[in-house]
């Protein structure tokens, strides 16, 4: 049998033993696995021991014992240094307004090479360079010389950009910070942007920064890859929602308010200069306006038209959609109200030939009179439904 250990475990941990098949001789190999991020000496100690004359290790009085021992040096990897600087980490955070409480964030603390320190001593020191928006953070610690994390509050009604730089030092290859010569050290920063709160009345909070960019809880809103401001198109940013799975910007021009549909990244797919019908649920329809042709199967508890769960169809008035069904037990039928499943009295047949149909191919021409908003229901399972929104806007503001 072999047994081993190390002199230093907080250096090189007990090494692990495992057999392995060379050449058809059934071969030990010895592992030696280093701390994370320590540094010093470690000596190896191996002892091997066979059965003696009786083969048996049991009787140890005639088993043979050999050992030997080898040191283990681990010193930092000098080809490659940490970076005295490493570049800026970016986060954004809402202001904390009038009347609500201080909101405090935490960061994680990181060694001189940016990684986790994972419970190793490590000194850590922060500095604010806008002490006006964020005091000097403070840093927490597990227990003596092993910093945790780092923790910051933001003043109240202020906002903007400070930058929070984090010096690092450990002890070195001798794990000791009272030997300086060796220390390594390093510093990190993360540059802390404070969003001025537009609206935090609906479902997501608006906000923007210093030079008028707009953010809907935290992400960037976008435009054809490019960060929109507060003025979109002539229309003003005043809210934003985020209700069932479906994002969207509330705007404001001449005291009348709409919404510009947006995907789950809050990417706006189409612009507008002008508007047909400003009472409409929906502004812009581009992000989400529904193919001609929907194929409509029928999948665990829903419809699934297009690829999609119960999804919310966003069509036209005047445009002709073709319903391709394979529905089987399953009636579908376009109706005015929902939430109370099938209602023969609510259902919506205007320019729809498929309404109680479950196979086959069916045309719906959205009537120019038709409502804002319908809904599609199977017959005879509540569940499987979904809205229509409709709208008379044309694609790209033409």
């Amino acid at each position: 049998q072999i047994t081993t250990s190390s002199s230093n475990t907080s250096v090189v941990l007990d090494p692990t033993v495992a057999s392995q098949s060379v050449l058809g001789t059934d071969t030990r190999l010895i592992t030696v696995t280093p701390v994370p991020d320590r540094y010093g000496i470690a000596t190896i100690t191996v002892i091997v021991e066979d059965g003696g004359l009786d083969l048996d290790l049991d009787t140890a009085e005639d088993n043979a014992m050999f050992s030997r021992t080898f040191d283990v040096t681990v010193t930092p990897d000098i080809d490659d240094p940490p970076s005295p600087v490493t570049p800026h980490v970016r986060m954004f955070i809402h202001e904390t307004l009038s009347g609500d409480s201080l909101v405090s964030y935490q960061l994680p603390a990181v060694n001189v090479n940016g990684e986790a320190i994972n419970g190793l001593p490590n000194r850590v020191t922060v500095t604010s360079s806008n002490t006006a928006l964020i005091p000097d953070p403070t840093v927490l610690y597990a227990s003596a010389d092993v910093p945790s994390s780092l923790s910051f509050t933001p003043v109240a009604n202020a906002n903007g950009i400070a930058t929070l730089s984090v010096q690092v030092e450990d002890g070195g290859p001798d794990n000791d910070f009272a030997t300086t010569e060796d220390n390594r050290q390093a510093t990190h920063q993360v540059e802390v942007n404070v969003l001025e709160v537009i609206s935090n009345q609906g479902s997501a909070i608006l906000a923007k920064d210093g030079i008028e960019n707009l953010y809907a809880n935290t992400q960037p809103v976008t435009y054809q890859e490019q960060q929109v401001q507060t003025n979109i198109a002539g229309f003003a940013a005043i809210g934003a929602l985020s209700e069932d799975g479906a994002n969207a910007l509330l705007v404001e021009r001449s005291s009348v308010t709409n919404r510009v549909v947006t995907d789950d990244a809050w990417r706006i797919n189409g612009l507008f200069d002008s508007l047909q019908n400003e009472s409409s649920l929906v502004l812009d329809l581009t992000g989400r306006e529904v193919s001609v042709d929907l194929n409509v199967v029928v999948v665990a508890g829903a419809y699934e038209i297009n690829g999609a769960r119960n999804p919310t169809l966003v069509v036209r008035r005047g445009e002709t959609y073709t319903f391709n069904l394979n529905t089987a037990g399953h009636p579908l039928y376009l109706q005015t109200t929902n939430g109370s499943g099938y209602q023969s009295q609510n259902v919506y047949s205007s320019g729809f030939d498929g309404n109680g149909e479950t196979n086959g191919t069916y045309t719906w021409t959205v009537p120019l009179d038709a409502p804002n908003e319908l809904f599609y229901q199977c017959e005879f399972h509540a569940g499987m439904n979904g809205r229509i929104v409709i709208s008379d806007l044309p694609s790209n503001g033409e």
